[in-house]
């Protein structure tokens, strides 16, 4: 079965699956999700309940560089007795 998605003027179809054939075949179905990156939608009783996605490899390192390391983030000019009382 295919859930059609309207998502910023695309059409987006997405393939379901069962609840219960889900149960029935889940090492399977992973493996295939993992295998081709296509997400899967489980229904039960025709409604969607669980979204599958596959994990991303690429996105481990999408994040570096990006952060910003500051070598003192408190005032230098704060001495002992004046961060004594902002306590």
């Amino acid at each position: 079965m295919t859930i059609v998605i309207f998502f910023k003027g695309k059409i987006l179809y997405m393939k379901t699956m069962a609840i219960g054939n889900f149960k029935a075949t889940c090492l399977k179905v992973l493996e295939n999700i993992h295998t081709l990156k296509e997400p899967l939608v489980i229904t039960k009783r025709g409604k969607p309940i669980v979204k599958i996605h596959p994990i991303n490899e690429g996105l481990k390192s999408s994040l570096y560089g990006s952060v910003v390391f500051e070598d003192n983030i408190i005032s230098k000019s704060i001495n002992k007795n004046e961060w004594d009382a902002l306590k």
